[in-house]
Formats: C-alpha cells, sequence, structure tokens
C-alpha cells in the first residue's frame, strides 16, 4: 500500500492492528503503536493521511521474545537495554504479529532517559532489578554493615550481596559499602513511583532509590534496614530544611 506524505514523496506504509497493540512498518522502520493511541489520532484528525498519523505518535513500542524478557528481569543494565532495543528495532513487527505464538504482552516502550520499561498503555513503569552500589546506599557510615549484610542475604528480593571497599577518592566518613541488586514486586514497586511522583512530578524517576532504606524523614524504608541504621541523619530533606 502506497499514501501520499508529500507532493513529491511516497513511502510505502502498512500497518495491521492486534488488539491493543498496532504493527506499524513504514520504509525501514518498523515498530508497535498503542491501538488505543492510533484511533485517538484518527478520530481527532480524520483528513490526515496514514504516514503523517503514524509518525505523530512518539511513544513506539517493541517487541522483546520471552528469553529478553528473563533477562530484563533478572539482569538487566543500560548497555544491555540499549542493545535490546536495537535488536527489537530490526525486527519485522507485521511478520511477527501475524505469528500464531504472538503475545502482545511481550511488546514494551522502553524509556532511555531513565531506564524503564512500560506495558502498553500503561503509566506505571515495571519492576526491573534496582542496582545499588556505595553512592547514595549502605555504608559503613550510616549502617552497621554486619548487621545490614544479615537483614538483606535474609531477603529473596535481594541478590548479588557482596561487600566493597570504596575507592579513595569517594571516601570521607564511609570507607566500606554494600553492593547489591533488588527486585521488588510490581505491588511494591507501584507504591515507590506513587511516593515519587508525589514528592518530584518531574524528577520522580531519581527519587526511587531513596525509599529501599531506612531515611529519617521518610516512613517506608522497604528493606528494614532500620535495626542496622546508625542514628546519623542519612541525607538531608531539602523540602523541609527549605521551610
Amino acid at each position: 500500500m502506497i499514501f501520499e506524505k508529500s507532493f513529491t514523496t511516497k513511502i510505502v506504509c502498512e500497518v495491521e492492528e492486534h488488539g491493543k497493540v498496532t504493527a506499524v512498518k513504514i520504509g525501514k522502520e518498523s515498530f508497535f503503536l498503542s491501538s488505543k493511541d492510533y484511533a485517538g489520532i484518527i478520530l481527532r484528525h480524520p483528513k490526515w493521511n496514514i504516514v503523517d498519523v503514524v509518525t505523530s505518535l512518539e511513544k513506539r513500542y517493541y517487541y522483546f521474545t520471552d528469553k529478553e524478557l528473563k533477562f530484563i528481569f533478572k539482569n538487566i543494565q543500560y548497555q544491555s537495554s540499549l542493545y535490546l532495543i536495537y535488536k527489537a528495532e530490526n525486527r519485522n513487527v507485521i511478520e511477527l504479529i501475524q505469528k500464531s505464538n504472538f503475545n502482545e504482552d511481550n511488546v514494551l516502550w522502553f524509556d532511555s532517559s531513565c531506564h524503564l520499561f512500560y506495558p502498553v498503555d500503561s503509566d506505571m513503569p515495571m519492576s526491573i532489578p534496582i542496582h545499588v552500589g556505595y553512592i547514595e546506599g549502605v555504608d559503613n557510615e550510616y549502617y552497621d554493615l554486619d548487621r545490614a549484610y544479615k537483614i538483606l542475604k535474609g531477603d529473596a528480593r535481594v541478590s548479588e550481596i557482596k561487600r566493597i571497599e570504596i575507592p579513595y577518592y569517594n571516601q570521607d566518613d564511609a570507607t566500606w559499602a554494600i553492593e547489591f541488586k533488588v527486585l521488588l514486586s510490581q505491588k511494591e514497586y507501584n507504591s515507590i513511583v506513587r511516593l515519587c511522583r508525589k514528592q518530584d512530578p518531574e524528577y520522580w524517576m531519581c527519587h526511587l532509590k531513596d525509599h529501599l532504606f531506612y531515611k529519617s524523614y521518610l516512613k517506608t524504608d522497604l528493606l528494614k534496614l532500620k535495626p542496622a541504621y546508625r542514628g546519623k541523619p542519612m541525607g538531608i530533606d531539602m523540602r523541609l530544611s527549605n521551610k
């Protein structure tokens, strides 16, 4: 099918809907759109041609295999995310959507600005492993590391736990820390996302780790680390200090 985009340019554009996702192949590009967003644009702009409709929607979704999804939920890092997106961008979505085993739940949007994955039509990111290092983490300035290590070791949500010496150029009162990964349940993750959005609507994603630990000005402490806390205020809540 050929659709006119301008007086001088013709672009081949294929579109096929499958439930909540719509597959789009336009020129060399291949991606998914939310069927809800796609229908909404057509309703608001009935005179637009199909090329203008699909290119006006900025949120593009991509298909990930079951194996890739397992990797995302187990050991994902930013560099790995970009590699998976590159692979997904080179899949023919029209062919994918026609397969009998196509699963629209495998179609996700990746927000590269903050390394978060979203299901179709959801404003809530999926819970993926959170890496905790020595920066704003669990260190021997604020925590009894023996007690903290024991607590973390007994938490099924926590993995890859190890003690690390903080590099000399970042040492101050803290010299050692515990590095680990934590994977919260989706319900727990949703709860801290809502708290962070309420706290800072624009940069909420920067505060997700704050709610993992005990802090004197927060009520969360999802990892139950308060018994290992030394009692020294951890950071300054600028919202309170400015009052």
